[in-house]
């Protein structure tokens, strides 16, 4: 009786324990067990090398504009910044910039130009100052080293594109100055005129006069172009107070009839304030 009291308690107490006992080297066995870290599951860390061998470093994915040339960037950044999609117009512009300079060690004027515009839009007023001042430096740089060999039509170009970022930038006694470089040809009425009013600006009034009168000669025979320059002419010897060589030319120019009506209504205003400077208002009446 003894004996069997012994045996059924030995039963019992293993079926409590033996359980215990299998899970306890269950969970050792697959502690142990390859590929299963403290991560878990079959997955490594980021930096485990897989199969033996270490991962090299993932290079980071280029756009796809990357395989155009410069110019070609360039381009599509300017179609972008004219439809106002501005933040594709900074993306390709500093590209097609980044591309050239690798490519050429040169950069373009106007492409800092178009990024200046479209920081502009996109209300980075600091960086678009940035760009702009970079863009003038490489045309003030180009000027002195290579203006005496470029053609007067790219001269000419250049210096109208920097006086434009003068006038941005509100600079704008740098802007005469450089417009005071450009190279009028001596046969077009229309580049003696922007000369003489360049030169007038800048100090210059004797050379002033000689473009005026230049742009008068040239436009002989066509009355509104004769009339726009004896405007121009009047208007200058207006501010230098020659009053009576004013009069001369504002008259001349009031009386050609063959003009748009623009022209006309800006003569007869020029008249009458030249009649006002010389204290005869009122022999002149505008209508």
């Amino acid at each position: 009786m003894r004996f069997s009291n012994f045996i059924w308690k030995y039963i019992l107490n293993t079926h409590r324990v033996l359980p215990a006992l299998c899970a306890l080297v269950f969970l050792t066995l697959a502690a142990c067990a390859p590929g299963n870290g403290s991560n878990g599951g079959n997955s490594a860390p980021n930096n485990a090398p897989i199969n033996g061998a270490s991962q090299p470093d993932e290079k980071p994915q280029l756009p796809k504009e990357a395989a155009y040339p410069h110019q070609v960037n360039a381009e599509l950044a300017r179609v972008y910044l004219k439809y106002n999609i501005v933040d594709e117009a900074l993306r390709l512009f500093d590209l097609a910039i980044a591309q050239q300079l690798k490519a050429t060690g040169t950069e373009d004027a106007d492409n800092w130009m178009g990024l200046g515009d479209a920081l502009n839009l996109a209300n980075q007023g600091d960086k678009a100052k940035l760009a702009y001042e970079r863009a003038l430096a490489i045309i003030d740089q180009i000027l002195k080293e290579r203006g005496a060999q470029l053609k007067p039509q790219d001269a000419n170009a250049l210096i109208t594109r920097a006086a434009t970022l003068c006038q941005v930038l509100g600079r704008n006694n740098a802007r005469v100055q450089y417009l005071s470089q450009l190279k009028a040809d001596e046969n077009s009425a229309a580049q003696q005129l922007e000369l003489g009013k360049v030169l007038e600006q800048v100090g210059q009034a004797d050379k002033a006069e000689a473009c005026f009168k230049r742009a008068i000669e040239l436009s002989k025979g066509k009355p509104a172009d004769v009339a726009i320059a004896e405007i121009e002419y009047a208007s200058m010897l207006l501010r230098a107070r020659r009053l009576d060589d004013a009069l001369t030319h504002a008259k001349l120019a009031h009386e050609i009839k063959e003009v748009p009506e623009a022209t006309g209504k800006a003569a007869r205003r020029l008249l009458f304030e030249v009649y006002e400077a010389r204290g005869e208002s009122d022999k002149f009446e505008i209508k």
